[in-house]
């Protein structure tokens, strides 16, 4: 590709419209021309233009190998997307070979990385596995700072599904610095949406909603069209949190509208709609659309794992709780086996809560409340605090549980989680029971329990001076 084209450089800068624009403005294409057209098809999310272009050039009888690596990735991606993830292994794989094949560092780099998350949103991630490292070697050849910002924004997300949020953060910042003396709009608006889910993961959901909507913006201007679906199913999720229904089924009717579909991002906006209704107490509208959108043979994990894990809140809110621990079941081990441990944790947690509500069994020693949550994101610490209130309450330890309870809501509404806080508010109200300890009558344990939290709120300075000053309030100091 031609870097002094017009086209090349809009595309260089991330403007797809653009670029798209100027190519089919040109007479005779090239067959550079040709595959960059293919390629920002893609992306603007007309899929079948972009695997019949792509097809097409591939069909030629010489073609050269740095453009049939490139249009094999194309097909990849369009198989992908579609929710053939099998045939689309395939096509990664091969995309792979021909990039080695041509000796272009940047496109063997960029065909790695891709084949690295494809692998691992079925497989799971774990940062020393082989593939990893070659994709790390392959960066270090590169001397393109898009080449660099793209891995680091691949290894981001990629922590960011296991819960390792800090991590997923630098890679982040690192992935942005790149883009300083070299923007690219496109990358930019990425780190932007990716970074949103990991702030909203570790308990800023004020700042994860500043970067969502900026991503949006840069997504509209450029026409990435898959960038403005994710943007919109992360925003409704954010508003939902903070209480902003209206505007998060806004967000989910903008984002159904767009060119781009698939069938793992059809799974998240109709999560995400099933959230919003949870939250206004829907139920029945709730549960209707669950049964109207099952998750693929051939989906991504993470998107039919987070389906599930709606809708065992549902089941569980009605008071199903047989047919939720039947869901439990399978989905622990569908999380174990694809290593996404924050799911994980966040589904035994409802099963520890269903089993304690549905007084199957209130030994706490019986409970899998016992894991360690060091490092947890802090929506699972939150949860645990709300779970832990409930077990110590049917456990006729109800000041501790108490105790509990309003950490819980103080962790969510300080994240600016305040539906999530409103919803364990009102659970011990309507259970009778009263959010918080009673002032001078708390015992040595409360005590423990509250400097025990103090540790655990240590990573998170905006939940941390709440919970001091509660602890002081507690123990009768303030």
């Amino acid at each position: 590709m031609d870097a002094q084209t017009p086209a090349a450089e809009a595309f260089r800068e991330g403007r797809l419209s653009d670029c798209q624009e100027i190519l089919g403005r040109s007479k005779g294409h090239s067959e550079s021309d040709a595959v960059l057209s293919a390629e920002v098809l893609s992306l603007l999310g007309r899929t079948e233009e972009a695997e019949s272009a792509a097809t097409r050039l591939l069909q030629k009888r010489v073609i050269a190998a740095q453009l049939e690596a490139r249009c094999t990735s194309v097909l990849a991606d369009c198989h992908w997307y579609r929710g053939e993830r099998d045939a689309a292994l395939e096509l990664y794989q091969l995309a792979v070979h021909r990039s080695d094949a041509t000796k272009d560092v940047s496109i063997a780099c960029r065909a790695n990385t891709q084949l690295l998350e494809r692998r691992c949103d079925r497989t799971g991630f774990d940062s020393s596995l082989p593939l990893a490292s070659v994709v790390r070697r392959a960066v270090t050849r590169s001397g393109d700072p898009h080449d660099h910002s793209l891995v680091h924004l691949a290894f981001g997300r990629l922590e960011g599904k296991v819960g390792r949020v800090t991590v997923a953060q630098r890679h982040f910042a690192l992935a942005r610095g790149l883009l300083t003396s070299d923007p690219n709009a496109y990358l930019s608006s990425s780190i932007d949406l990716d970074e949103s889910v990991v702030l909203w993961l570790t308990g800023d959901i004020g700042s994860a909603i500043d970067l969502a909507e900026r991503g949006a913006v840069v997504a509209s201007r450029i026409g990435w069209s898959r960038g403005c679906v994710a943007a919109g199913a992360n925003l409704a999720c954010l508003y939902v949190c903070s209480g902003r229904l209206k505007e998060a089924h806004d967000q989910i009717r903008q984002a159904s509208q767009e060119s781009f579909s698939s069938p793992s991002f059809k799974l998240a906006l109709a999560d995400t709609r099933v959230r919003a209704l949870l939250a206004s107490g829907d139920y029945a509208s709730a549960e209707f659309i669950l049964e109207a959108n099952q998750p693929e043979p051939e989906g991504q994990p993470w998107y039919e794992l987070t389906f599930r894990q709606t809708q065992i809140e549902l089941l569980r809110r009605m008071r199903r709780w047989p047919d939720a621990l039947t869901k439990l079941n399978t989905c622990i081990e569908s999380a174990r086996e694809a290593r996404l441990h924050t799911l994980l944790s966040g589904f035994q947690l409802a099963q520890a809560e269903i089993l304690i509500e549905s007084e199957s069994n209130p030994d706490l020693t019986n409970l899998p409340l016992t894991a360690r949550h060091d490092g947890w994101p802090l929506g699972l610490v939150g949860g645990f605090h709300a779970v832990l209130g409930k077990a110590l309450s049917a456990t006729l330890e109800k000041g501790r549980g108490r105790s509990h309870t309003a950490r819980a809501v103080r962790i969510f509404a300080g994240a600016g989680d305040l539906m999530a806080a409103k919803h364990i508010r009102e659970s011990a109200e309507a259970g009778g029971e009263s959010v918080g300890p009673d002032v001078d009558t708390g015992t040595r344990l409360d005590h423990l329990d509250s400097a025990v939290a103090l540790l655990e709120l240590s990573g998170h300075p905006h939940i941390l001076g709440l919970e001091a000053s509660a602890m002081l309030q507690d123990a009768g100091c303030a």
